[in-house]
C-alpha cells in the first residue's frame, strides 16, 4: 500500500477506521467496485466525494490529496462540532485555545 497517493490513504484510513470497502461504499453512495478503483488509484474521487471522504475520515481533503506529509497528520485531524450547542462549540474552541496557548513553547505549527 502507498500511503504516498490518494488510494492509499484512503486505503489506509479506511483499515484504520475498519471499514470494509462495501460499507465504505455504501457511506458515499457509490458502487464497491468504485472504492476499489480509487484505492487501486485507477480513479480519482469527484471533488464531491474527495470532500466526503474527509468529514468521513476526519481529515483534511489536502491530506487525502498528499498535499500534506505523513508526519502532520495529527495536524489534520478535524473535529466536529455538528449535534453541539452554540455554547458547547464556544466552550471545545475555547478549551483547544487554552492548550495551544499552554504548549505554545512546545506547539509547532
Amino acid at each position: 500500500m502507498d500511503i504516498n497517493t490518494t488510494g492509499g490513504r484512503i486505503r489506509l484510513l479506511r483499515k484504520r477506521y475498519h471499514l470494509t470497502q462495501n460499507v465504505l461504499a455504501m457511506r458515499l453512495g457509490v458502487s464497491y467496485s468504485l472504492i476499489c478503483s480509487y484505492e487501486n488509484g485507477t480513479r480519482n474521487p469527484s471533488p464531491e466525494k474527495l470532500v466526503q471522504l474527509a468529514d468521513i475520515f476526519h481529515v483534511t481533503t489536502d491530506y487525502l490529496l498528499c498535499k500534506r506529509s505523513l508526519t502532520s497528520f495529527e495536524d489534520d485531524i478535524l473535529v466536529s462540532l455538528k449535534g453541539l450547542t452554540a455554547t458547547q462549540q464556544l466552550s471545545v474552541q475555547s478549551v483547544i485555545a487554552e492548550y495551544k496557548k499552554a504548549n505554545r513553547g512546545n506547539y509547532q505549527a
